[in-house]
């Protein structure tokens, strides 16, 4: 699949994801990445408030598993009130390298991948989302219950979008 882009070196508008932050920086000549396809994911996580380090620890930790893995990945960090959100664009294995590496940092806790895009979508939400899923789900679960878990999902990223979307900014 190929994407058309336009004079400005941006995805045309039929492309309702818009141009990534990867794509953003090298047009601005912010970044030197090398990428060309990329997954936008948001991760959300917890860590303890009243550690004047924390920040820091994170700041550390993302910034040494990046180089650690020797991917090209950008994005995020909001951090606020022992709250992080995490939007980063990588590639897809990337992104789940980058995943198993905060579910071993001890110092996040409750962290959760709201939202991901990928065009092998099948395949990061079975080397994520269903990982997790198959710890806990009975042993009578069959191909249908993937399907409908998957679908709800989805369901559930178009609802917060929909909100974030209609939030004042």
């Amino acid at each position: 699949m190929t994407e058309e882009v336009s004079m400005d070196g941006f995805a045309k508008k039929d492309d309702i994801l818009g141009p990534s932050l990867l794509d953003v920086m090298q047009n601005m000549n912010l970044s030197s990445l090398k990428a060309t396809f990329c997954t936008r994911s948001c991760l959300v996580a917890r860590f303890p408030e009243t550690d004047a380090d924390g920040t820091k620890k994170i700041q550390d930790f993302f910034t040494k598993t990046v180089e650690m893995l020797n991917c090209d990945a950008s994005g995020l960090l909001l951090m606020q009130e022992g709250t992080l959100c995490a939007l980063l664009e990588c590639t897809a294995d990337q992104f789940s390298e980058i995943c198993v590496e905060i579910r071993d940092f001890k110092y996040l806790s409750d962290v959760k991948v709201v939202a991901t895009c990928d065009d092998n979508s099948t395949k990061l939400l079975q080397s994520i989302y269903f990982r997790k899923l198959l710890i806990s789900r009975p042993t009578d679960v069959n191909d249908g219950d993937i399907t409908l878990a998957s679908s709800t999902m989805f369901f559930n990223l178009i609802t917060l979008a929909r909100r974030l979307g209609s939030q004042p900014s």
